[in-house]
């Protein structure tokens, strides 16, 4: 049985994110991440008339801007996904959307894959949905 990200840990580790020093001299990332290995369902946005399936990846990494993923499917850069946090206590998931910066191959059906934070929708108990803007993200 694998460890599934929840929205309640996905607070949790935004909110005791400490910054790790880079890995390596050639490393992009402005923001201190943590590692992970649990899995998370993700459903690539709608584009046109198609409607893409939701399916699970494995999270790398997560940062305050960011998501490391793993997956066995390419997911090409510039496309955005909705990541569903379960939540507790029969509530709707916790959905962040990310847009994808980089897919890379690992081997012939592994991928890497870095996203960066676009909004997080919130459900209120009213029908209507708040929309927060990632700069305005903790």
């Amino acid at each position: 049985m694998s460890l599934q990200l929840t929205a309640e840990l996905y607070h949790q580790i935004l909110d005791h994110l400490r910054c790790d020093a880079p890995s390596r001299s050639s490393d992009k990332r402005s923001q201190g991440r943590v590692g992970l290995r649990c899995s998370l369902q993700i459903a690539p946005v709608a584009q046109g008339n198609s409607q893409p399936k939701p399916f699970v990846v494995w999270v790398r990494d997560i940062s305050m801007k960011g998501i490391g993923l793993v997956t066995s499917t390419p997911i090409a850069e510039n496309t955005s996904f909705s990541a569903q946090f379960a939540r507790e206590q029969k509530q709707d998931p916790l959905s962040v959307t990310y847009k994808v910066v980089y897919c890379r191959r690992l081997s012939s059906d592994l991928y890497s894959v870095g996203a960066i934070l676009e909004e997080v929708l919130k459900k209120e108990s009213n029908p209507s949905d708040i929309r927060v803007p990632a700069s305005a993200v903790r």
